[in-house]
């Protein structure tokens, strides 16, 4: 599906550059994959969730960031302007080595990605990205800063 206009949200399981002509963007989402016509940094920046120390280095950090707005963290694989980047947000996924630094992710939906990078890095930063989760990325729907009603919600939607 293509859509000029999404922006990411808390639906979002990864972002990453589009194959082909179709949008400079694919975002897989619990929903399903849609295209965009902004690229995944415009994304980013429009869903006010981009950490700036890491778009304005030359390389990659290794850390997980955390949205601005939302609190909802996530990390890359690659540098931002490598075209096998994918930046994976902090839902609940399995990995699997399918290769020399490939790794396929099958998130709770059924989902599938495959992603250019080894499983013991998608693994390392999968944990530093959950264990930055717990006191301040956590999900902020409708009352941000409220931690009953984020409970609440988190504890209805995982049920």
């Amino acid at each position: 599906m293509f859509s000029k206009s999404f922006l990411l949200d808390h639906r979002a399981l990864a972002l990453r550059w589009a194959n082909g002509d179709d949008g400079l963007s694919e975002i897989l989402t619990t929903h399903g994959n849609f295209l965009s016509n902004r690229n995944p940094m415009e994304l980013l920046d429009q869903a006010s969730i981009w950490n700036h120390t890491i778009r304005s280095g030359s390389h990659m950090k290794p850390d997980p960031s955390c949205l601005n707005q939302q609190n909802y963290g996530f990390f890359q694989t690659a540098e931002s302007r490598d075209v096998n980047c994918v930046w994976i947000f902090n839902r609940f996924f399995t990995s699997r080595a399918v290769g020399m630094n490939k790794t396929e992710l099958r998130f709770e939906n059924g989902s599938t990605i495959s992603v250019h990078a080894s499983k013991s890095f998608i693994d390392q930063q999968r944990k530093r990205l959950h264990r930055a989760d717990k006191p301040i990325c956590q999900l902020n729907y409708i009352l941000p800063g409220s931690k009953e009603f984020n409970y609440h919600y988190y504890s209805i939607e995982h049920q």
